[in-house]
């Protein structure tokens, strides 16, 4: 037990709780409410322009040990909860009620988003240091995501679905291209007519087919084999997999 009366949980795993399949969202629902049963609660989020949010999720997830898809494949498969503000508000105002979720634009750097989130808690932001352009966390280097994107699909996958995700492609044929196109449009449409109602403006969306692909082009670049050295880490991965295979 405690007795503090106000605290913070500050977490990206919130973002994912709107993107479950019903069942799992009515279960959470009841276990938050249950949870902060006694408390006023105030739901601070975050709402970030589709195009950057796609790249930095992308280049997020793409350092865990599994196998992701280019980028195009990815936002062709992206659940809508991860990317349309729309979904994730809706979850946590039915949740706690309209008035509880506070919506912030995320376009700053550095301290300075530190003490905009201060500030709207009521909270003094004068301990903190002077604002800085230094980046402390920095994200990994979009020139080698092709090439560990590739060592894994060697590493992990079987060379039946090695093929398979080496060559997949939403975009082959003009139904897929069609799909990707209206869901980006849908995404944008969705993204600025919620910045326009909810007053969180600027608002236009970045996120188009061609700006996917340039993207694309930049950070899945078709001339990009494992080297050497990631040929050789390959080889030992496979080797272990096998071993465990056998046990």
């Amino acid at each position: 037990m405690t007795s503090v009366n106000n605290f913070l949980l500050s977490s990206e795993e919130l973002y994912r709780f709107a993107t479950l399949k019903a069942e799992h969202k009515d279960v959470t629902q009841r276990q938050l409410q249950a949870l902060f049963q006694n408390f006023e609660v105030k739901v601070v989020m975050y709402v970030r322009e589709p195009l950057d949010f796609a790249k930095s999720w992308y280049n997020e997830v793409n350092k865990s040990t599994l196998p992701i898809g280019r980028f195009s494949d990815f936002l062709f498969n992206l659940p809508l909860g991860y990317i349309d503000p729309r979904i994730n508000a809706e979850f946590w105002r039915e949740l706690f009620g309209h008035q509880s979720l506070i919506l912030r634009r995320y376009d700053t750097q550095s301290t300075r988003h530190i003490e905009g989130l201060l500030e709207t808690l009521g909270l003094n932001a004068g301990s903190l240091p002077s604002p800085s352009e230094e980046r402390v966390h920095k994200k990994r280097d979009e020139n080698t995501l092709e090439r560990d994107r590739l060592a894994k699909i060697h590493a992990i996958k079987s060379e039946k679905e090695r093929h398979w995700w080496l060559t997949r492609n939403s975009l082959a044929t003009d139904e897929g291209v069609t799909t990707l196109m209206k869901k980006l449009e849908g995404i944008s449409q969705g993204y600025e007519a919620f910045c326009k109602m909810e007053g969180i403006g600027p608002s236009q969306s970045k996120l188009t087919l061609e700006a996917v692909l340039q993207h694309q082009k930049r950070v899945n670049p078709d001339n990009v084999t494992p080297p050497s050295k990631l040929q050789t880490q390959v080889q030992k991965m496979r080797s272990r997999l096998r071993r465990k295979l056998k046990r």
